[in-house]
């Protein structure tokens, strides 16, 4: 479990690191918009490759990417199979750092660089299969 998962929240944060070079020019607008704007463009970019990558998971039966306005990316996974709470919010606990690592390295810089430039965030959330939240975690950078 603990390999798939993070082998998963790895290639996202992969996936999104080369949708920002693809995210389109806004038009000269108030800050905000732009951002927002450049925010659903790099979610837009990085939805076919997640149907990708959840045809190939065996753990979860679903996983989104969410723009949350104004400057926030969310990840929503949801698992095949009822989990554990408990084991699961400690396991994920224990990845803070490593979420961290490739939040600063990978999807950050991917989020400035696509023009969410001001308090960028990233939020990973892992459902049971009855939408339940299991845990959920908002990275600023470090």
């Amino acid at each position: 479990m603990k390999k798939t998962m993070l082998a998963v929240t790895l290639a996202l944060a992969a996936v999104l690191s080369g949708c920002s070079a693809q995210a389109e020019e806004q038009a000269a607008t108030p800050q905000s918009a732009d951002q927002a704007a450049a925010l659903d463009a790099l979610v837009e970019n990085a939805r076919p490759t997640l149907e990708a990558l959840l045809a190939s998971s065996p753990m979860y039966s679903d996983i989104q990417i969410n723009a949350v306005p104004p400057s926030t990316m969310e990840y929503v996974y949801v698992y095949k199979d009822v989990m554990v709470a408990d084991t699961a919010k400690s396991y994920l606990d224990s990845m803070v750092p490593t979420f961290q690592a490739a939040v600063d390295s990978q999807v950050i810089p991917a989020m400035i660089s696509g023009g969410v430039d001001s308090s960028p965030r990233v939020t990973y959330t892992y459902q049971d299969p009855d939408g339940s939240i299991l845990w959920s975690h908002t990275f600023d950078p470090s």
